[in-house]
């Protein structure tokens, strides 16, 4: 068989014809491919802003959970050392094993974050006065005084100042806290007993 001229321009626009249609086709394609491709994009760019926000959000839950939840074990702490301090006062005499720091030592750092810095100073002195009154009292014990803890003037105030400076501190942090009227009336009484 003898191919002729008219065959290959057939050929030709046979397959010119069949580009043409193709890349037609191949552009409707194209279209579509670029706006699901475009859809994805913007898909995957609101999800992950979202998410970011959800994850955001559940981490300062979180964090003011674990702050709510330091402050009140410190103001139960606070309550606890306050009724101590104030049997001491009654009684004249002191022992450094019945006043407690351990939940301020450990939660203090998480709270003090949410706190402004008078709320933190406020929460701190008393066991400033703590610290003060067990150095006294280690002083004493190092001298073997006759007298005892608490006999001089200057160690009962710092003992008041103590017992106020707690009152304070369990103000500022019992509301923060989030301990109900009911709540903190019950807490005190459970503490002085």
């Amino acid at each position: 068989m003898t191919i002729t001229s008219g065959m290959i321009d057939f050929a030709c626009n046979a397959v010119a014809t069949a580009a043409r249609q193709n890349a037609q086709s191949v552009g409707v394609d194209l279209s579509n491919l670029l706006s699901g491709f475009v859809g994805a994009v913007i898909g995957a760019a609101i999800t992950g802003f979202w998410a970011d926000r959800t994850a955001r959000r559940v981490q300062r839950n979180d964090r003011l959970h674990e702050q709510r939840a330091g402050a009140r074990v410190i103001v139960i702490e606070l309550v606890h050392n306050q009724n101590i301090l104030v049997g001491f006062r009654k009684s004249g005499t002191w022992e450094s094993d019945l006043v407690n720091r351990s939940f301020w030592e450990s939660e203090g750092a998480n709270v003090a974050e949410a706190l402004t810095p008078e709320e933190l100073v406020a929460l701190g002195v008393p066991y400033l006065y703590v610290q003060a009154l067990d150095a006294v009292a280690a002083t004493y014990a190092a001298n073997n005084n006759s007298k005892g803890m608490l006999s001089a003037k200057h160690e009962r105030d710092i003992l008041d100042l103590a017992v106020d400076g707690c009152g304070r501190a369990i103000t500022v942090l019992r509301t923060y806290a989030g301990f109900s009227n009911a709540e903190f009336a019950r807490l005190q009484n459970a503490a002085s007993q």
